[in-house]
Parts: structure tokens; C-alpha cells; sequence
């Protein structure tokens, strides 16, 4: 019965989030100027940008067209309500360039494409850290230990356009290393490469923080108690240690998810990877409302229901933990 309640509590909050978001993205879009209308009559092509030889009469009448066209026709105080009303039921409207669903193209093959990288590289990065912290929080002053400590803090100052283009140049162009095609995802090979580059920062970010909480962990009563009973070492800093300490990883999960579906759009562009990269970077030049709105949207409710499944991810593993409702 819990569970169930979780679950839907769950969903309720990411609906929520998901309106919120929309509600003041469409209030931005009203608030800027010129209004949606005329901007949505410049991305579909019905009027020119800087056009100075139409006349005033014919403007308006293209203008009003393309409001009635695209639902912009009604009163910002009525039109705005509407929007967020209509996120909850993932109904986003059509795009401004195309005509075409928004919901459609964003929830598609391109869609889920993005969200198998992002996901696929979070994951990687989570098992990554968790393997590692522990024999690095064991023996701070190895080399090895050393080494990664180095290694984190460099690749956590590289942007990500540049560590997709330097793997690109080594492993994707006709290089005996090659692991990827010059472009494109066509298959779980073809995908590796793109994974590896959006899973680099995240792991940083998990080993330093598990590596930490780890050693914090360590200077524990308990784990001085759990020595002189004769627990072997190596269990007690992989598995019990780990456990006490991954509650800290679980509050980053979010955090990382966030970061990964923004860059994702970058890795994207960078493979030539068909997902929602080259989507969202055409309706941001176009102007195409619609598109990034959803993308907001749709985002901000998949990082509220992972934020709160962590949450009580957190309260399974450690009971002894508060979990937030």
C-alpha cells in the first residue's frame, strides 16, 4: 500500500513540476517582445524577419492567421492556464516551424535515443564510482588514488564539446583505434563512444563524493567495533561502508540526469547522432517555442520523479535516513 502511494505521489509531483516549468516558460514567451504570434508567423515563414515592405493591414492579417493556425488567438490570461493544463496530458501544442506534434517529435525514436544515452551513462558512472571509491578511500596516498584524484579535477574543467571532439579525432575517424563510425548511431557498438564522453564528468563527480563520504564513514565508532569482531577489511570498505555512504550518491543522481540531457544535445550534434540534440539546436535558431518548452517540460518531470524515487531509494538502503515527502 506504501508503495503504491510512493508511486502515485511520485507521478502527481512530476506532473506538477512539468506544468510549473510550462507555465512560466509560455509566461516568458508572452512577457517577451513583439508576442507569440508574430513570432510564430517569423518561424513558420509566413512573415519575413525585418520585412519593411509589407504593409501594416497585411501584417496583421498574416499575424492573426498564424494565431488562429497555432491556438494564439485567445487572451494571454486564458492562453497561458490552458498551456500548463494541457502539459500535464503531454499535449504541447504543434511547432511553429513545421506544424507537426510537438509531443510526437519529442516522445519518438529521437527521443528515446537521447534518453538511452543519458541514462546508459549514468548508470555506467554510478557502477563506475561504486566499484572504485572504495579501494581509493582505502588507500588515499596510492598512486592510483593519487592519479584519479588528478584525473577527476582535469576532466571536470574540460567542456564537453572538447572531450567529444578530441574522442571523435582518436577513435571515430579511419584511426586504428576506432571503436565508432564517423557519425551516426546505428547500433549498440556505434553508441559506445558517445556513452563514454557523457560518461566521464559523472563519474568524477560520483568518486569524489562517494570517496569522501567513504572516509568520513571510516572514522566511525562502529567501524572500530566491527574491526576488533574480526570483519574482514576488504568487506567492510566495499560493502558496508559503501552502503552507508550511497544515500550521498543517490541525492546526485538528479543533479547528474540534468546535466547529462543538456549535454546529450551537445554529444549529439558533435556523432551526428539523429536524437533530440539536432531538434532542440534548430528550434533554438529557429525560435521555435514549442520544441524547447516541451523539452523543458518533459525534463523537468523525469528529473522530480527521479529525485523523489531517490529519495526513497535512500530510505530502503538506510533506513535510519529521513526520507522526504
Amino acid at each position: 500500500m506504501k508503495t503504491a502511494v510512493a508511486v502515485v505521489s511520485m507521478a502527481l509531483r512530476a506532473l506538477g513540476a512539468g506544468a510549473v516549468v510550462c507555465l512560466i516558460s509560455w509566461s516568458l514567451v508572452e512577457c517577451a517582445p513583439g508576442g507569440p504570434a508574430e513570432r510564430a508567423a517569423v518561424t513558420s515563414g509566413a512573415l519575413a524577419p525585418g520585412d519593411l515592405q509589407t504593409s501594416a493591414t497585411v501584417r496583421a492579417e498574416l499575424i492573426a492567421e498564424v494565431a488562429r493556425e497555432f491556438d494564439l488567438h485567445e487572451s494571454p490570461i486564458l492562453r497561458v492556464p490552458k498551456r500548463g493544463l494541457r502539459a500535464i496530458q503531454f499535449d504541447f501544442g504543434r511547432s511553429w516551424r513545421d506544424g507537426q506534434s510537438v509531443s510526437g517529435r519529442i516522445v519518438s525514436k529521437a527521443g528515446l535515443t537521447t534518453l538511452v544515452l543519458s541514462v546508459a551513462a549514468l548508470a555506467i558512472a554510478f557502477l563506475v564510482a561504486g566499484f572504485v571509491a572504495p579501494r581509493s578511500a582505502r588507500r588515499p596516498r596510492s598512486l592510483g588514488s593519487q592519479g584519479a584524484t588528478f584525473a577527476s579535477a582535469a576532466v571536470l574543467s574540460l567542456p564537453i564539446p572538447w572531450i567529444a571532439m578530441l574522442a571523435l579525432d582518436v577513435f571515430a575517424y579511419g584511426h586504428p583505434l576506432s571503436i565508432a563510425p564517423k557519425g551516426g548511431m546505428d547500433s549498440l557498438v556505434h553508441s559506445l563512444l558517445p556513452i563514454v564522453v557523457l560518461t566521464v564528468a559523472p563519474t568524477a563527480v560520483f568518486w569524489r563524493h562517494l570517496r569522501q563520504e567513504i572516509r568520513d564513514a571510516a572514522d566511525a565508532q562502529w567501524v572500530v567495533a566491527a574491526r576488533a569482531r574480526g570483519v574482514d577489511e576488504a568487506r567492510l570498505w566495499n560493502r558496508h561502508l559503501l552502503k552507508l555512504a550511497l544515500p550521498t550518491i543517490f541525492a546526485l543522481v538528479p543533479v547528474m540526469l540534468a546535466y547529462l540531457l543538456a549535454a546529450s544535445v551537445v554529444v549529439e550534434r558533435v556523432f551526428a547522432i539523429d536524437g533530440l540534440g539536432s531538434m532542440i539546436a534548430s528550434a533554438a535558431q529557429d525560435g521555435d517555442a514549442p520544441i524547447l518548452i516541451a523539452f523543458a517540460s518533459l525534463s523537468a518531470m523525469l528529473i522530480s520523479a527521479t529525485t523523489q524515487g531517490m529519495s526513497l531509494l535512500s530510505g530502503v538502503v538506510d533506513p535510519r535516513r529521513e526520507v522526504l515527502s
